[in-house]
């Protein structure tokens, strides 16, 4: 359950394990956007 956005430092993030198509990630941008109430 996501109930609110935050920032990390890097250290405590972690290391990279995958990747992501450039459509997939606009998607779930805009799906963020609509969520937090900042989309047009």
């Amino acid at each position: 359950m996501v109930d609110k956005a935050v920032t990390v430092k890097c250290d405590t993030v972690g290391s990279v394990f995958g990747h992501i198509e450039a459509s997939v990630l606009l998607e779930v941008e805009r799906c963020l956007a609509v969520f937090l109430g900042i989309a047009k």
